[in-house]
């Protein structure tokens, strides 16, 4: 008998997405009979024990303290990463993170979006397998550009791009830090990968608790249309705040651990923004002194407006 961590992928469909099918609604139904029969006693052990699923199909989780940093930073791939060390990032939020290992940056959080995803309704303890070819392409990554390793095998250079990324979040370990200085979770990200036939990953336990305790759900559609770089650093960034006040450019580059000048930054993020808003992932922005105001749908899925002083005017904030 089929059980709801078989029927893990069956969320509900993005009535927007144009892989939207109606046999979708039919398992989300089965999962929601499965619901029904269990105790409170075991909705809570599943809570805390699976690993969460989005809403829609097109969504893709993650803590949402990572997109109140520069965790995953955005460089240029022409751009040497930085060798493992020590790393302290401050949340707007507030607190840190601590992060020691390999620079992180958007490729590696776009692997870590595809394996909660895949990870969704699934245990602490379950391992995960997949092709890596057929992986890469879920990625978006292009899988023609085919090269020879040390050993002369043949891959498309995504998949030792992918390998390399599973390392790097492997060998990454994170401690978050208060606004008090309280540490308040130390957790890796990937505890352990195969790469001998089906690749097969395990995830971090303590991630499952972070996704639990405060997840924001990234469009995949929208971020695979944005450049790995500044325009997906801040579209997650903008996922992850309700944007009812203005953000302050200064305060943008901080958060995103920019080195560039503060004109030049300021430049940067108006053209990111016209790209997240040639693809939807905004409704409109308008910059302004230091500041940038911007607009997105509301989580009741209404348009949001703000005034030109950034102000609700449905609530005043």
């Amino acid at each position: 008998m089929a059980t709801p961590g078989d029927l893990y992928a069956a969320r509900l469909e993005d009535p927007n997405d144009p892989d939207y099918f109606y046999g979708a609604r039919r398992i989300a139904m089965v999962n929601a009979e499965f619901d029904r029969k269990k105790t409170p006693q075991e909705l809570e052990h599943e809570l805390r024990n699976i690993f969460p699923r989005g809403r829609y199909s097109s969504s893709r989780l993650i803590p949402t303290q990572f997109l109140h940093s520069a965790l995953f930073r955005y460089a240029s791939n022409k751009s040497a990463r930085e060798p493992e060390c020590v790393n302290f990032f401050p949340l707007t939020s507030g607190g840190y993170i601590e992060s020691y290992g390999e620079e992180l940056r958007q490729d590696d959080e776009s692997v870590l979006l595809e394996l909660t995803y895949r990870m969704a309704g699934r245990g602490r303890t379950a391992e995960l397998a997949f092709d890596p070819l057929e992986f890469v392409k879920a990625l978006g990554w292009d899988s023609g550009h085919v090269v020879k390793n040390d050993s002369g095998e043949r891959a498309p250079y995504s998949v030792y791009r992918l390998k390399a990324c599973i390392e790097r979040l492997r060998g990454t370990s994170l401690r978050l830090f208060d606004k008090y200085n309280e540490l308040r979770w130390s957790t890796g990200l990937v505890q352990e990968a195969f790469y001998l036939g089906p690749w097969k990953v395990q995830m971090s336990g303590t991630l499952l608790d972070m996704l639990v305790a405060s997840a924001t759900a990234i469009n995949i559609r929208i971020r695979k249309l944005l450049h790995e770089g500044l325009e997906t650093w801040l579209y997650g960034h903008l996922c992850a705040n309700d944007c009812s006040r203005p953000f302050r450019i200064q305060t943008l580059r901080n958060a995103s651990g920019s080195k560039a000048s503060l004109p030049e930054f300021g430049r940067a993020v108006r053209d990111a923004l016209n790209r997240i808003k040639d693809v939807e992932g905004v409704l409109d922005f308008t910059p302004s002194r230091g500041k940038v105001f911007v607009c997105k749908k509301s989580k009741g899925g209404q348009k949001r407006s703000l005034d030109a002083h950034g102000i609700d005017p449905i609530n005043g904030q």
